[in-house]
């Protein structure tokens, strides 16, 4: 037999005392192989495709009228900042249909990832209607 208990353990004196129960080892070694995916893909292709679907956003967003903050192109970020007629309701409709977003200060906050397609992007816009 093998002893488990740690009954005659001294407590820690700093903040791992609240440390409880095992590691998450099957996390751990998920996030390892997401990693591992993930970098087969350089991060100047990651970074260039997400700028050009945020770019795509902002063409469609001057299409249908959308005022969206642009700071030129020397300060440009796939992160896309628009004014949609009440932004609220909108947020909740796109959540509810599964399509991340946030508000801030009045203005929904579209961030696409390089995995993010046009096509979502039109998805995305329909909601806008």
């Amino acid at each position: 037999l093998q002893e488990f208990g740690y009954f005659d353990r001294e407590p820690l004196a700093d903040a791992r005392m609240f440390q409880v129960g095992s590691p998450a080892m099957i996390a751990y070694v998920g996030f390892l192989e997401s990693l591992k995916v993930l970098l087969q893909i350089p991060a100047r292709n990651r970074e260039q495709a997400a700028m050009a679907t945020a770019d795509y956003l902002r063409k469609r967003l001057s299409e249908i009228d959308i005022p969206y903050y642009d700071f030129g192109p020397n300060n440009n970020s796939a992160i896309v900042s628009c004014e949609p007629p009440d932004v609220e309701k909108l947020n909740e409709k796109l959540s509810e249909n599964k399509i991340h977003c946030s508000v801030r200060n009045g203005r929904l906050r579209v961030s696409p990832h390089f995995y993010n397609s046009t096509e979502e992007v039109d998805r995305l816009l329909e909601y806008f209607g």
